[in-house]
Order: structure tokens, then sequence, then C-alpha cells
């Protein structure tokens, strides 16, 4: 269901594996790289095994430049100090991740059909209804196709 949205996607370990071995490739390690995310502050993103969780346990010590959407809100303030922290002669390492989920249209489906699915809602737990992950890129979606022509510059 991913691939239909998506296409192209690649499955989290495979991703990570390849991020790890180009960073390694590139000659990043946890003494010479400070490693720094911007993922959406949901709390579908910060679970054990996703991205940013496994990158900040590969590299240790990490900077978060918040972020909404993927889009970091620390401003220049924000990357002078994580620029601040930087070993010497080192690297920085930035992780920018949006996210949107896909799944079940009706609550407590298992049904394999790609009928059934929808991007852009998450089931959490606790919850009856369905809600947005990520509501930022929805709404940004949402607004960019009701778009009659392009914005002026």
């Amino acid at each position: 269901m991913v691939r239909k949205y998506f296409p192209g996607a690649m499955r989290n370990d495979d991703t990570i594996k390849a991020v790890v071995s180009i960073a390694e490739g590139l000659g990043m390690n946890p003494v010479n790289t400070l490693f720094s995310y911007s993922v959406c502050p949901d709390e579908i993103n910060h679970e054990f095994g996703d991205l940013a969780y496994v990158l900040h346990n590969h590299f240790g010590p990490s900077f978060s430049l918040g972020g909404l959407g993927g889009i970091p809100f620390s401003g220049k303030t924000g990357f002078g100090a994580y620029a601040s922290h930087v070993p010497d002669d080192g690297y920085i390492f930035i992780l920018f991740a949006p996210h949107c989920a896909v799944s079940h249209k009706t609550v407590g489906s298992s049904h394999l059909d790609d009928d059934d699915h929808i991007c852009g809602y998450y089931h959490r737990l606790g919850q009856k209804k369905l809600s947005t992950a990520c509501g930022a890129c929805i709404g940004a979606y949402e607004a960019v196709k009701n778009l009659k022509e392009p914005p002026s510059a």
C-alpha cells in the first residue's frame, strides 16, 4: 500500500542500513559526528525502531532542531547552536523527515485489500476514529491541491 502512494519507498530497515553505510563511507562515526533531526513531534515518530530513534542510538547524543512536517523551526539561532556543538573537524548529520501514515479506513480492520486503506490517517491507541498523520502535511497538501493558480512571489 505504501508503494502505491509513494513509489520507490524503502522499508525502514533497508533505509537505516543504507543511511548508516553511506555515513560510515563518508567517515562519519559516533565520535566525530553530531546527529541532528527535524521530525514532527507526533508520538508515532518516536517509537522504538524508527529512523530518528535508530540514528540517535547509532551516533550517540543528538540535537533536536524541532520540526513540524519535517521542517525545522529552530531558525538561525538553533542552527547556530547546533553548529557550535559539532566536534572539532567533525561532521554534521541532519535528518529532515516528514511523515505520512497509511492505515485501514475501518478502525480494527485487518483486511489486506488496497481499497480498505487511506493515506494520511492513523489509528492512535485509545481513539475510536482515525486522525491525521501528519496533520501539517495533509493541511499543506490540501492547500496546494485547492490552489487555482500558483502563488505570486
